[in-house]
């Protein structure tokens, strides 16, 4: 199993204080977080952040970082902090504070494939998905995927019936089970080794757009990206824009070629796709 590079180990990791000062932090910074999170990546020390400013946290953000922190620790949801993330993950943008993942941590700093792909997916493009991603397993490749239904799910599923391990970002907070019909491929992830990461804390509402921006996870946590059967203005072609920005290669399957509302053909079209040839 390859690693990717780690963008400064020697820098702490957080005990409870910390947790509560960069959860309080997070609060503070308001729509200025990707900011916060760029000086906190230079200057790894959130309580002093919060001393100093400009991000000073007052009395209602320090009472919201103590009510995470509660949920946090109820359903056993790591801390990582933006200074402890893979190079990788370094290259987001807008780039998050911190990450909050139940689950396996390591495989953060683990190389990846991501595959993704329509949520209202044909059978045999669900199967095709399940295919590739039990091939990659047993080759001992972790499968990114989004934890949706559809591709996503099939994706999943067939790393974990080749008796891989798999990473779902979600674009719900990690505390939450969304969608509700994934729920058993939730628990599984977690019972095999997997793990489920959020940019989003315990608790927080869901908002429009939140399912694109983690797309941006997807994109730049793999070696390259693997779409099957996206249509023309999806998520996943969303994703291909992001791997694209990334510099990260993106593979197709051949199946909806030709389909309408074809986003496979589009990607071709646009220079920023290669079909499948393994």
């Amino acid at each position: 199993m390859n690693c990717v590079g780690v963008m400064a180990l020697h820098k702490p990791a957080l005990d409870r204080s910390g947790k509560r000062a960069i959860l309080a932090l997070r609060e503070a910074a308001g729509p200025e977080l990707p900011l916060a999170a760029e000086a906190l990546r230079e200057h790894p020390d959130p309580a002093d952040l919060i001393r100093t400013g400009p991000w000073l946290a007052g009395p209602r953000h320090w009472a919201a970082a103590d009510r995470q922190l509660r949920m946090l620790e109820l359903r056993n949801i790591t801390v990582v902090p933006v200074w402890q993330f893979p190079a990788t993950l370094g290259r987001l943008h807008p780039l998050p504070m911190v990450l909050f993942v139940r689950g396996n941590t390591q495989l953060l700093q683990q190389e990846a494939v991501s595959i993704v792909g329509a949520r209202a997916a044909s059978r045999s493009a669900q199967e095709w998905a399940m295919a590739r991603a039990a091939q990659l397993a047993r080759a001992g490749t972790l499968v990114v995927s989004g934890g949706a239904r559809g591709i996503d799910a099939a994706a999943h599923w067939g790393a974990l019936r080749a008796g891989g391990v798999t990473l779902a970002y979600l674009g719900v907070s990690a505390d939450r089970i969304y969608p509700l019909t994934n729920r058993r491929l939730f628990e599984v992830i977690l019972d095999r080794g997997g793990a489920l990461v959020s940019e989003h804390p315990p608790g927080a509402p869901t908002y429009k757009g939140a399912h694109a921006l983690r797309n941006r996870f997807i994109a730049a946590h793999a070696s390259y990206v693997v779409i099957v059967e996206a249509t023309e203005g999806s998520g996943s072609l969303g994703t291909a824009r992001w791997a694209n920005r990334y510099g990260v290669p993106v593979k197709v399957s051949p199946l909806s070629v030709g389909q309408k509302r074809d986003g496979i053909s589009w990607l071709m079209r646009k220079g920023w796709a290669s079909m499948w040839d393994e």
